[in-house]
């Protein structure tokens, strides 16, 4: 015996649509403003730095072990 359940969502109305659209486009412009691009490239850049500096370190301290 198989029980199968259904559950309808019931589609958001033509205003309750339009409230979520504004929204996302709201939060889409907010988060395209030149602040917050420049903030995240500045993130990458450093955290690039970050890597590299810590490759760097881990090179050293292989050639410092040097095996027999």
């Amino acid at each position: 015996m198989g029980i199968s359940i259904e559950a309808k969502k019931k589609s958001p109305s033509l205003k309750e649509q339009h409230a979520i659209w504004k929204s996302r486009k709201a939060l889409f412009r907010h988060t395209n403003s030149p602040l917050l691009k420049t903030a995240k490239k500045a993130t990458r850049f450093l955290e690039k730095q970050i890597k590299q500096d810590l490759l760097k370190k881990s090179k050293h301290s292989i050639k410092d072990k040097k095996l027999p």
